[in-house]
């Protein structure tokens, strides 16, 4: 993976000195009432417990999203067997040997909005990013974690997340960041998509070049960005 900002490697050390210090000050909850969001050790979200873990995932075309400066698309994808959203957008220009991509990691909204997020549009700073990018003519996956968006009127799970931890533990980023890792697994399925109907017909249909693969974190999405890229760099098993 390419580092788009420079700033993700000093907010994972950040990140890596927080979890310890927490780990060592906030016991986890007894597990029984909220079994689903429920961890029995703080070490399941360290980065060697992540590096652990098995990622993967498939992304499936959900619906089309109004742009002017893309073609963009709503995609489904799971994580930890939830079903969570994502926002892909391709440059208008076709890309004959494929579309180099950002994985975009969005930053903190508040539980209030985050079952309504519009993916960051209407000129916040992910949009302004997302479209910096696409008139480079690379793709842009915005990712979604859990309890993020909705999709013709159904919520992503895992809404009790964020009500779990979104909180003064600061730990919600290590569960995004697990979102991110499946997320990032799940990129080689995104060449199989049928785009019949989906595009008009002088576009062919798009490939991905997954050897320029990079991640852009904004706010809270650096640390989001930062911990998979530690994780990542210590997973042989990652694809």
């Amino acid at each position: 993976m390419n580092l788009v900002s420079k700033l993700l490697l000093p907010l994972l050390w950040a990140q890596i000195a927080t979890l310890s210090l927490l780990n060592q000050a906030i016991a986890a909850p007894a597990c029984g009432s909220a079994s689903e969001v429920c961890i029995e050790t703080l070490d399941v979200l360290s980065i060697p417990g992540l590096r652990e873990r098995r990622y993967t995932s498939r992304f499936e075309l959900l619906e089309t999203v109004s742009a002017s400066n893309s073609h963009a698309f709503m995609v489904g994808y799971q994580s930890d067997g939830l079903r969570l959203y994502s926002r892909l957008d391709l440059p208008l220009s076709p890309a004959p040997s494929g579309y180099p991509l950002v994985a975009l990691a969005p930053g903190w909204i508040n539980r209030e909005e985050a079952q309504a997020w519009d993916f960051g549009t209407a000129g916040s700073t992910v949009d302004t990013v997302r479209e910096a990018l696409l008139a480079s003519d690379i793709a842009v996956l915005t990712v979604g974690y859990r309890g993020r968006g909705q999709v013709n009127d159904v919520p992503s799970d895992g809404m009790a997340y964020l009500d779990a931890w979104g909180n003064g533990s600061y730990l919600s980023p290590m569960f995004y960041a697990i979102d991110l890792l499946n997320a990032l697994a799940g990129l080689s399925s995104l060449q199989e998509f049928d785009w019949s109907g989906w595009l008009p017909k002088s576009h062919p249909s798009p490939q991905f070049d997954l050897a320029r693969v990079s991640l852009w974190g904004h706010s809270q999405g650096g640390d989001v960005a930062s911990t998979a890229l530690a994780v990542i760099g210590g997973n042989q098993g990652f694809p």
